[in-house]
């Protein structure tokens, strides 16, 4: 599975509770993204793909998308999940030398 995929779908998710004004809409996006934060990390929290650290620059990507949606998820609900997350990369926190990585 793919962060990609969960968050095209909080994306559209967002919009369409917008334009349709149904908050049941973002209660479901709120679901999908705490499952997917529960399930697309590591033992450390840290988000991560199943081709990593071996994703070509298509793969690599694909937790940008999920990050993007998440935060506008966030923009419009104003609430963090509980599951707690770095949306990083072990790669990426490393090339960062964020710690603990």
């Amino acid at each position: 599975m793919w962060s990609y995929n969960q968050g095209v779908l909080l994306g559209g998710l967002i919009q369409l509770a917008s334009a349709l004004n149904d908050p049941s809409l973002i209660d479901t996006a709120k679901r999908i993204a705490d499952a997917a934060l529960s399930t697309l990390v590591d033992e450390d929290g840290v988000l991560v793909e199943h081709c990593e650290p071996e994703c070509t620059a298509d793969g690599s990507q694909f937790k940008g998308i999920f990050v993007r949606y998440l935060a506008r998820l966030y923009r419009v609900t104003k609430e963090v999940s509980s599951t707690g997350w770095r949306p990083v990369s072990r790669v990426g926190c490393t090339r960062a030398k964020v710690a603990p990585c």
